[in-house]
């Protein structure tokens, strides 16, 4: 891995809102580096200068060659005392980027020895289209998009590439298969499965769903005309039971007035 060379300056351990927001208006950003066993020290980077450093590589795990400088330093004009500095070599750990303008706002680094290997995570990138999609219209599943190896810190990959353009549907990838450079020793276990190339899922088994979902309004329709049916009919049957009832009654008072009482 190509090492990097980059200033920083020294900060104070606390920073106000105000300084913070002077400093970024400037043009310089908060960072802090740690590890190796030594005390963390917070920096000034600047924001124009470690985004340029981070186009000239490619992939996550930069490594750099910090020279920090003592807070004399001039913020503004970005120069630094070189005869002061301090070098340390570190990989940029992480990048906080703001919300709305998707620009640097804090910056971690990781102190290493370029002597003692160390345990890094790298990213798994695809290379060429697949025969299994291509010719017989599967699909790529990616499932693991990195792998944790490890390394020098100088002999770092900037990312691991699989070739899958022989893969045909049922075909995977697994991460025993991936080729790593050499002095890379892998850590990820051999049978998690890296890339898969799977079949479309069927057409009809999506349309029978739909087809049963159509033919409910139709039972439901039937459902009612027959309970409308039946309700007439009910009802046809009931007129009469009601009408003889009435007949009864209106005939009960009629005989109950011609009797005549006995003398």
């Amino acid at each position: 891995m190509q090492e990097i060379e980059f200033s920083a300056t020294l900060r104070g351990l606390k920073t106000s809102r105000g300084q913070l927001k002077t400093q970024r208006s400037s043009g310089f950003i908060p960072a802090v580096v740690y590890g190796a066993k030594k005390d963390p020290r917070s920096l000034w980077v600047n924001r124009k200068e470690l985004e340029k450093a981070m186009t000239r590589v490619h992939g996550a795990n930069v490594l750099f060659k910090l020279m920090i400088s003592d807070p004399s330093t001039s913020l503004r004009t970005g120069k630094s005392n070189v005869a002061d500095a301090k070098a340390e070599t570190v990989l940029l750990k992480s990048l906080q980027r703001d919300v709305c303008s998707d620009l640097p706002i804090h910056a971690d680094f990781l102190r290493v020895d370029i002597h003692q290997k160390v345990e890094i995570s790298v990213a798994v990138h695809v290379k060429g289209e697949a025969k299994g999609v291509k010719d017989q219209g599967g699909i790529l599943e990616h499932l693991l998009r990195e792998i944790k190896v490890r390394c020098l810190p100088t002999e770092i990959p900037a990312a691991i590439e699989v070739d899958v353009s022989k893969l045909e549907i049922g075909q995977g990838v697994t991460a025993g298969d991936l080729k790593l450079p050499e002095g890379v020793e892998r850590l990820t276990v051999a049978a998690h499965v890296v890339i898969n190339i799977v079949a479309p899922a069927r057409v009809e088994e999506a349309a029978a769903p739909a087809a049963a979902a159509g033919g409910e309004p139709e039972v439901i329709a039937k459902g009612k005309k027959e309970e409308e049916a039946q309700g007439a009919a009910a009802g046809a049957q009931a007129k009469p039971a009601a009408a003889g009832a009435q007949a009864k009654t209106a005939a009960a008072p009629a005989a109950a007035k011609t009797e005549a009482p006995k003398k």
